[in-house]
């Protein structure tokens, strides 16, 4: 029998002592990677934070305590540890546990989690709230990129000038926050983080606190030390913030792991205190324990050319010939295709990390001094930018080029990744063009127009979906502005309207039904009147099947044109409502009424 099969709730975990505790952390990783055969995972973050998660729920009495990760991604030991590893074989698909922290799912998830940068907002939140209701400790875990992230940083500013008592653990797997030069660095470490040293703290301050939180002599003392350490090692971030600081700690290293967590707990009564743990991502699988580039932040190997990949090599022959080109992506370069053209042209490529408020910024920076920027994000991530985009770019009538990734369900991830809100969102800002091609060549072509645009942001976006050839793959020149008629019917008063890729399989569909038209309303924005004229003046319904959230979209625009203009039009809005959870594509849009069984049924 496992060790894992008698664990289903913290307290289990308690009772084991650290062999069998290490034992269970190999079990608890062999579990993942065979999740990962199944399945695409997130993998190389959850095999790294095993002993952390393992610590953190011996260590603190949860739910009482509130444990929760930022992004939430690298939360599967967490899950497994907390009443759901029967699950976890299914995890991310229909009906079955999220990939992502939920507050539905479990009590032992306070947070649902899903983008970067707010877990330390979220805690100083919390934190005020312990101290009125009910006191408890508030620990955040943290990733090295999410810590970079700028709502992070005006967290760990204000969470230190209030004195919140927070723990915060950051998983440092890669980058490096915490200079150490030298043995003697490497000694005082070695001593401040030992059992010895923590006991020597604890009974100093007895001496000369007694029951006192701190006293006068113990401050000096205390400070002392610090001042030298401060001379031999220097200052990292954190300490010059004004933050206690314990590390950094092998953090796959599970009795360091649990005496950093008394330490911490011990620290907090006097203020705010930061645990940096330094941890292997991908450990206990060789090949993600080597992955310098990301393939193993989603287990995924069965991958096509998307859309985003055949960009980047369309741009890598555009740059030949044009060295104005600058490409500025936020953290996500495997994931949009770029990670080659980032590679030949290192120059002209710019991954500024979890920062696409910064992003969308320094591209405002580039139109100004001449250049000609693209900004490629994913859609669900963009909206993080959107002051900017207004502010910065469409204020100033900067050209601008977008390529927005995951334009569509982001099935697996569920509702905090969903690209289904951009449209409704950039459609309030004045002068955007919003573009959507449905195969390969209109995507080239988009992208050429968009670097031959003059004036105003100029959006492609585009979903994850991989590309299948279809008998509509090799579609006419586009002229901007002007939609594309698919299927057109002399007697047809039945149209359906859409653009993106599913206007292929609408068009399969309506092979069966031959007074149908079909229009790729390729432009969201900034279409030409006529469009709308000669749609509304001919069709007598006009179904509208958009792959977004909400009708804000072509949708309200052809009701407030049939409005205006006294036409007696049936209009029929197909969109996404609210937050659609996780699962397959197919689940999603039949769940939602989205199939393509749901559009044929509005014909009749």
């Amino acid at each position: 029998m496992k060790l894992l099969d008698r664990i289903n709730n913290p307290h289990d975990l308690k009772k084991l002592n650290l062999k069998e505790l290490n034992k269970l952390a190999t079990e608890i990783r062999e579990l993942l990677i065979d999740v990962s055969t199944q399945r695409p995972i997130h993998l190389s973050s959850n095999l790294g934070v095993v002993e952390i998660a393992m610590g953190s729920l011996i260590s603190f009495n949860l739910p009482k305590d509130k444990v929760f990760y930022d992004t939430g991604h690298q939360s599967y030991p967490h899950k497994i540890l907390t009443g759901r590893k029967d699950d976890i074989m299914k995890i991310r698909q229909g009906h079955h546990i999220s990939g992502f922290q939920s507050m539905s799912e479990s009590k032992y998830d306070v947070f649902s989690t899903g983008h970067s940068g707010n877990a330390l907002s979220a805690a100083q939140g919390m934190e005020l709230a312990s101290r009125s209701l009910s006191k408890s400790y508030i620990v955040p875990i943290v990733g090295d990129g999410a810590i970079a992230n700028g709502e992070s940083f005006e967290a760990l500013n204000n969470i230190q000038s209030a004195g919140s008592r927070i723990i915060i653990v950051l998983n440092d797997n890669g980058m490096s926050i915490s200079k150490s030069v030298g043995s003697l660095a490497r000694i005082m470490a070695k001593i401040k983080n030992g059992r010895f040293f923590f006991g020597s703290e604890k009974a100093a301050k007895r001496i000369f606190a007694g029951k006192k939180a701190t006293s006068k002599p113990f401050e000096i003392l205390y400070k002392s030390y610090n001042w030298l350490e401060q001379k031999i090692v220097g200052k990292n971030l954190f300490q010059s913030l004004g933050y206690q600081y314990v590390g950094p700690v092998n953090g796959n290293d599970l009795k360091k792991v649990l005496l950093a967590f008394d330490k911490a707990k011990w620290y907090s009564e006097n203020g705010p205190v930061i645990i940096h743990f330094k941890t292997k991502k991908g450990l206990g699988l060789k090949a993600a324990e080597h992955d310098e580039v990301g393939s193993y932040h989603m287990a995924d190997h069965n991958l096509v050319e998307s859309f985003g990949a055949r960009a980047a090599k369309h741009l890598d022959q555009v740059l030949e010939h044009d060295p104005k080109i600058h490409v500025i992506n936020a953290a996500m370069t495997l994931g949009t295709g770029f990670e080659s053209f980032a590679q030949k042209h290192s120059a002209h490529y710019h991954d500024v990390g979890i920062a696409e408020e910064h992003a969308v910024s320094l591209a405002s920076g580039m139109a100004l001094g001449g250049l000609r920027p693209i900004v490629n994000l994913y859609s669900t991530f963009m909206q993080r930018g959107y002051d900017q985009i207004q502010h910065d770019l469409a204020r100033l009538h900067l050209p601008v080029l977008f390529l927005v990734d995951r334009a569509d369900l982001s099935p697996g991830d569920g509702a905090t990744h969903h690209g289904i809100y951009d449209v409704s969102f950039l459609k309030t800002i004045p002068g955007l063009t919003i573009s959507a091609p449905r195969d390969l060549h209109q995507l080239t072509q988009l992208i050429q127009m968009g670097l031959r645009n003059k004036v105003n942001p100029f959006f492609v976006r585009y979903p994850k979906l991989p590309l299948v050839s279809s008998l509509y793959e090799q579609s006419s020149m586009i002229k901007r502005g002007i939609w594309e008629k698919m299927i057109v019917n002399k007697n047809a008063k039945t149209c359906v309207v859409s653009y993106g890729p599913h206007c292929n399989d609408i068009a399969l569909a309506l092979r069966k039904h031959p007074n149908v038209d079909l229009i790729n309303a390729i432009f969201i924005t900034n279409y030409h009147e006529q469009n709308m004229s000669q749609l509304c003046r001919k069709y007598n319904k006009i179904i509208v099947y958009e792959r977004i959230a909400g009708s804000n979209g072509l949708a309200q625009d052809i009701m407030v044109y049939c409005q205006q203009n006294s036409l007696n039009v049936k209009v029929i809005s197909m969109c996404y409502a609210g937050f659609p959870a996780h699962g397959t594509q197919t689940q999603i849009d039949e769940e939602q009424q989205m199939s393509m069984k749901h559009l044929l049924s509005h014909l009749n």
